[in-house]
Order: C-alpha cells, then structure tokens, then sequence
C-alpha cells in the first residue's frame, strides 16, 4: 500500500495502478477501493483500456450512486476514444438506467444536436422532457 502511494506521489501513475491491482486480489475486504483507485490511475496514465475494464466489472456489483459515477467515467473514456459507437454505447448506458445528472446532460445535449440540424420540433420535445426530470 505504501508502495502505491510513494509511486503516484512520484508521478509514477501506471506502477502506482499495478500495485493496487494487485492488493486488490490479495485484499478481499477493500478489494473495490484498490480496484477504484487503480482504475482512476489508469485514467491519468492514458491507460484506457485497462481503467475500462476494471470499471466495468465494478459496474456489476456498484449501488446506483456509485454506478452512476462509474458510467460517468466510462463515457469520459468512450468520448477520448472519439469513436461514435463507444460513446452511443455509454451514453445509452447512462440513459437507460436514468443515472443523474448524466441522463439529463445527454437528452440536452441530444437535444442540442436537434436543433442545430434544423429538427426544431424533436428538439423541442426532448428539451421539455429533459427539463421534465427531478
């Protein structure tokens, strides 16, 4: 453990995510935070794919406020990736469950899309329905 704090103190992100991953299996108990942690270093070293699957299988296990926030960083990775499907892909998943305030964001942001290529009655009917949420 103090490993992994000395090497993301040293800027060392992807060692520092490697060890966590590692006490992660030998530690039962906190085996979600390491993976999380892990997960987040993952991300500041570029290392997507890596971070992608250690979110997604804490997806499966996640109460709805930690999944929310899980999705959230799935659609960060979907939207660096820059590739359409993944980003459909996680901003479906965000919708389909109605994680906040990501769902609201997206039908905006659909919504938005709507308007700029002149559907202006799609548009108009999404954004009311956005703003129609609690």
């Amino acid at each position: 453990k103090e490993a992994a704090f000395i090497y993301s103190v040293m800027g060392k992100t992807q060692k520092s995510a490697d060890i966590l991953t590692i006490l992660a299996q030998k530690d039962q108990k906190n085996q979600k935070t390491y993976l999380r942690q892990a997960a987040d270093f993952y991300m500041l070293d570029k290392s997507e794919a890596s971070a992608k699957k250690i979110y997604l299988s804490l997806l499966e296990k996640a109460d709805r406020q930690e999944a929310a926030e899980l999705a959230t960083k799935l659609l960060e990775i979907a939207r660096n990736s820059q590739n359409p499907q993944e980003i459909k892909k996680a901003e479906d998943l965000i919708l389909n469950k109605g994680y906040e305030p990501g769902t609201t964001r997206i039908m905006i942001a659909r919504a938005e899309e709507l308007f700029n290529k002149k559907n202006y009655q799609a548009a108009f009917e999404l954004a009311l329905k956005a703003n129609g949420r609690d």
